[in-house]
């Protein structure tokens, strides 16, 4: 399956001149009233019909050009558009430009191709919080107000139009611009250059700044491996900066760590991330946001194939925002949330998957403060 999602740090370097991939997902779920499973295309990842094609062209065999095109709920985009040069033969080397594979994390690079038995995603790479690219909260008290509405964020200021906000890492989009990836054994290095921010990559620039994110992955054997990431990146439009009074700065960034694991061990996989975002933001008004706007959060997951064609699976997942002090109050900057999947897939054929889970949400706010949902996905693909 993992052709499907180009994962191109995993494809093998003898491959033929063309080859073709298709992706089919359609998930059923209840109305998500409280937005907990929404992401960056205003789409459900509970509620998604998904289809997706995919190609790998070689000119020479050093060379591969990728491409695929999605479709999520008849809203069409290109997800991946890159080259890759892998320009000494039998050396762990190669070079991607385009709109390229993430090198932050693992989870990113596998959110399509998935094989495991769950549906939803997990927050640090979904859920929308209250920091915007497009506009900025007028003070602390700006940015309280709107506390666990990421999906649609009104500031009361009325400066700027109500929208959607950012999540700390975009597992749906791909940032533009170029990588270099060294080892494939032990030790593997990645480093990339692109136009975007983790929260908010980008196939044309909104701002004069660039990213830079790296990976380092340790793999003593092949079935453990610790990586540990970072990126920087501008994420703030020029729209906003420009406008901002005189004296304060013009470049605002997000700040990213993670660290990932992954564990294998006969019918059993476990997965787990950690990461910690600081956005920094303009400091207007009374009271002003003095520091950067942190969170953190984390997802462990695990699966087991309990019979031939058949796997369970369960994700914990938490994120978690700084107290910020209002004129009136102090709170979380953002409301915390937690949320639980289990599920069950079972795949009567080698290209056909059925999924069905449970997943239920806690958040720190008074209304659609809890939310559960039972959901069910068919994945076909060759």
């Amino acid at each position: 399956m993992g052709a499907t999602s180009l994962r191109a740090q995993d494809v093998a370097q003898t491959r033929p001149s063309a080859t073709l991939a298709f992706d089919l997902r359609a998930g059923v779920a209840p109305p998500d009233d409280g937005y907990f499973n929404y992401g960056d295309y205003d789409h459900s990842t509970l509620r998604l019909f998904r289809l997706s094609l995919s190609t790998e062209l070689r000119p020479a065999p050093w060379m591969a050009v990728l491409l695929e095109g999605t479709s999520e709920n008849m809203d069409a985009h290109v997800r991946a558009a890159y080259l890759r040069v892998t320009p000494l033969a039998g050396r762990a080397l190669d070079l991607q430009v385009g709109r390229i594979p993430p090198v932050f994390g693992s989870y990113a690079r596998n959110a399509y191709g998935d094989d495991g038995p769950l549906v939803g995603w997990p927050l640090v790479y979904q859920y929308l919080t209250t920091v915007r690219a497009d506009a900025v909260p007028s003070s602390a008290d700006d940015l309280l107000a709107v506390r666990g509405r990421g999906w649609y964020v009104p500031y009361p200021s009325g400066a700027y139009p109500p929208g959607a906000g950012l999540p700390l890492a975009s597992a749906s989009r791909w940032d533009t611009g170029a990588s270099l990836r060294l080892g494939r054994d032990r030790v593997q290095t990645a480093i990339a250059l692109t136009r975007g921010s983790l929260s908010d990559p980008r196939v044309s620039d909104n701002n004069p700044g660039k990213q830079v994110a790296a990976r380092v992955a340790f793999g003593p054997r092949p079935a453990f491996t610790l990586g540990l990431s970072g990126a920087r990146g501008s994420y703030l439009d020029r729209k906003v900066t420009d406008s901002l009074p005189a004296g304060l700065p013009r470049a605002y960034h997000q700040s990213v760590l993670g660290l990932d694991l992954e564990v294998a061990h006969g019918h059993l996989f476990v997965r787990a991330e950690a990461l910690a975002s600081w956005w920094s933001t303009p400091a207007l008004g009374f009271p002003a946001i003095p520091e950067p706007l942190r969170t953190s959060g984390f997802y462990l997951e695990a699966r087991y194939k309990v019979a031939p064609g058949w796997t369970a699976g369960v994700r914990v997942d938490r994120l978690a925002f700084d107290d910020l002090a209002g004129s009136r109050k102090t709170e979380t900057w953002d409301a915390d949330v937690t949320r639980i999947e289990a599920g069950l897939s079972w795949t009567p054929r080698r290209h056909l998957t059925l999924r069905g889970v449970y997943q239920y949400n806690w958040r720190d706010t008074g209304r659609f403060a809890r939310e559960g949902f039972v959901a069910g996905q068919l994945g076909l693909w060759f």
